[in-house]
């Protein structure tokens, strides 16, 4: 399981990253002792590879409401010797969710079913409460896929830059 860390990589910190489920289940002490969060997110974005290149993809909820990622927190103590929180994202297996199972590069050693797609775990408002309060053994139940008629995807091609018209004209002036 990975933390962020607001200031370079210290000696007995942890690298920043999401954290697939199959590993906080079976470590860290923030899953352990039900250090549960709830990162509210506006959208999540997502790299398409379906047309064979990346085409950034954001994801929201079709109600337009804000969606819970869930989460771990941990504190750690700084170079500075203050205690600062972290957190990390919960990722869950996304092979057969309708929209995730085309997200990410494929790799190309790999054979279809064993891309192990990854998407976050995605919390139903219903059970934000829930998820806070709940004890380490029953962590596990809520991390199940978000359904897909409940989202929405978007992409968002990138755009070239378009070079600034005022560099162009002060060069054709010289």
């Amino acid at each position: 399981m990975n933390f962020p860390a607001p200031v370079r990589k210290v000696a007995g910190q942890v690298r920043t990253n999401a954290s697939p489920n199959q590993r906080v289940a079976n470590a860290m002490s923030a899953w352990a002792k039900a250090r549960h969060c709830i990162l509210p997110a506006e959208a999540i974005y997502e790299p398409d590879w379906r047309s064979g290149k990346h085409v950034p993809t954001r994801f929201t909820m079709a109600d337009g409401e804000p969606m819970g990622i869930a989460g771990l927190w941990q504190p750690w103590r700084a170079p500075t010797g203050e205690w600062v929180n972290s957190f990390t994202t919960i990722t869950i297996n996304a092979d057969d969710h309708p929209l995730m199972k085309h997200m990410h590069r494929p790799d190309p050693k790999r054979p279809p079913e064993m891309q192990d797609k990854r998407m976050v775990a995605i919390l139903p408002a219903a059970q934000y409460s829930e998820w806070l309060d709940a004890p380490a053994e029953r962590s596990m139940q809520f991390l199940r896929p978000y359904p897909a008629e409940l989202m929405v995807m978007t992409a968002e091609p990138v755009v070239k830059a378009v070079p600034d018209l005022d560099v162009g004209l002060n060069l054709l002036n010289q």
